[in-house]
C-alpha cells in the first residue's frame, strides 16, 4: 500500500479475496448522538473517502483487468457500498437534524 493507494497487485488480490481488506476500508468507527458537530463531519469525510476509495478500485478491478471476477464477489463489493452509502446517509441527516 502506498499512501493510502493500493497498487495494482494489491488491488487484483483484494478484488479476487486473496488479501483482506486494508484498515482505512475496515474502519468502523461507531457514530453515536453524542459526537458534536466537527467529531461528524470529520467521520462523514473519512466515509466519504473510503467510498470513493472503494468506488475506484471496483471500478479498475471490472474495466482494467482481465481476471474472472465471481457474481459472489461483486454481490460482496456492492453491499459494502450500500452500507458505506448507508452510514453517509445517516450522519447527513443527523447533521442536519442538528442544524435546524
Amino acid at each position: 500500500m502506498r499512501n493510502g493507494n493500493l497498487c495494482y497487485y494489491e488491488q487484483s488480490a483484494l478484488f479476487e479475496g486473496m488479501m483482506q481488506k486494508p484498515a482505512c476500508l475496515e474502519a468502523e468507527k461507531e457514530v453515536s448522538p453524542g459526537m458534536n458537530r466537527k467529531e461528524l463531519e470529520a467521520e462523514l469525510q473519512r466515509l466519504q473517502h473510503d467510498l470513493e476509495d472503494l468506488e475506484e478500485t471496483i471500478g479498475f478491478n471490472l474495466l482494467n483487468t482481465s481476471a474472472h471476477i465471481s457474481g459472489r464477489q461483486v454481490r460482496k463489493d456492492e453491499e459494502s457500498l450500500s452500507a458505506l452509502r448507508e452510514r453517509i446517509a445517516g450522519i447527513t441527516r443527523l447533521l442536519q437534524a442538528r442544524q435546524r
